[in-house]
């Protein structure tokens, strides 16, 4: 991609300069590849204590720079916004260097930051915009996915002491798991200099290894939700993100099915004289592994407890008659489209962030031939049986 460069610093930071107006000001992020699934039991929701603990710091110092971050299953990352000047731009790059180094840790802050994460946890729990979430995660979320949290668990949170959270930033926080991604209109600064002088001599020490929970045993589920409004399907499915053809198949084969489905769905209730008003098909990725997919139905003039008996017909008969009748080529082409619109869509720091943390490609070269190549009928139909019984 033309306005994407990207790199290694002498100790193996990886580094993404994107180019992009930015109207005197520029963003950095900061991608540590260490988020809630690489802790261990007794460290659920340490990733996310010490990204509070590392920003801890904008509430007192002088810094005036606008800082931010999150921590999610995979990764935790630290967004700046300063100006685009080589002094903003060393004075921020020089936190992130504490940051990686792990001086910016306080032992004094870490009761703020323990009241901080509490009330968030409870946020998290309590609030009317987490609901919806929450009930989803406790339906479908396998036990080891829903114990590793990223907000992390209370009892855990309460306990956190000053030398585990050092410890374990000392074992995660080293330039192989590191990211830098510069966004921003860099044509009168040498960014890739400064990036070498302000981060290209940090600690060079080895990534030990980590206890992660296996995921390849995960089968398909779906869960039928129903009210006098809305009809819900729940997919749960493996979601592959490395740059391998198994990759684009299973991107196919995922859109091909849930597109017929969503097809079956409408003739059914048509046939049957129901009007539908809107049927919607969107994700939420939750992992590099899973991903979950709702299909989701407003009908009127239908009996609650009809619903499940209608879905199961579509899903025995229907859905199969479907995908009888569907060209391949179609669907190829359709995939192809999808994938196209969704990465020219994405912003250029955040085809960065996912590649560095998920792996997938920041270009689209030799996507389409790979798409054609792959998946026919049968590997769809089976991807259907997986899912319905």
């Amino acid at each position: 991609m033309k306005h994407i460069k990207n790199g290694r610093l002498k100790n193996t930071i990886t580094y993404y300069i994107c180019d992009a107006e930015s109207k005197g000001e520029c963003i950095f992020y900061c991608i540590v590849k260490v988020g809630s699934r690489f802790e261990k039991d007794s460290e659920a929701g340490i990733s996310h204590f010490i990204e509070h603990m590392c920003l801890e710091f904008t509430k007192y110092s002088a810094f005036k720079n606008k800082a931010s971050g999150y921590t999610n299953y995979e990764a935790t990352l630290f967004q700046f916004c300063c100006k685009n000047n080589e002094e903003s731009i060393k004075e921020t790059l020089q936190v992130i260097n504490k940051i990686i180094t792990g001086e910016i840790l306080n032992i004094k802050q870490i009761e703020n930051v323990r009241n901080d994460v509490i009330t968030e946890w409870f946020f998290q729990k309590t609030s009317e915009e987490y609901q919806e979430r929450n009930d989803i995660y406790n339906e479908l979320l396998p036990q080891e996915l829903f114990k590793r949290m990223p907000i992390g668990q209370i009892e855990r949170i309460k306990m956190f002491n000053f030398n585990e959270l050092y410890s374990f930033h000392r074992k995660h926080y080293v330039p192989e798991n590191i990211a830098i991604v510069c966004e921003g209109d860099f044509e009168h600064i040498d960014i890739t200099s400064i990036l070498e002088c302000e981060l290209g001599g940090l600690y060079t020490g080895q990534v030990l290894n980590t206890t992660i929970f296996d995921l390849h045993d995960l089968t398909h589920r779906m869960i039928i939700k129903h009210d006098t409004l809305k009809l819900r399907i729940f997919i749960l499915l493996q979601q592959r993100t490395n740059l391998s053809s198994a990759w684009f198949k299973n991107e196919l084969v995922k859109v091909a099915g849930l597109s017929l489905l969503e097809k079956a769905v409408m003739k059914v209730f048509t046939g049957l004289g129901i009007q539908i008003n809107e049927a919607v098909l969107y994700e939420n990725k939750l992992t590099t592994e899973l991903e979950l997919v709702t299909i989701e139905f407003e009908y009127s003039n239908i009996i609650s407890s009809e619903l499940t008996s209608l879905i199961q017909k579509t899903i025995n008969n229907d859905w199969e008659n479907e995908l009888k009748t569907v060209s391949m080529e179609y669907m190829r082409k359709e995939v192809w489209r999808i994938l196209k619109f969704s990465k020219n869509q994405t912003e250029l720091s955040k085809k960065c962030i996912d590649n560095f943390i998920y792996h997938i490609p920041i270009c689209l070269e030799n996507m389409e031939g790979l798409i054609d190549q792959l998946a026919q009928k049968d590997e769809v139909l089976k991807f259907i049986h997986e899912i319905a019984y």
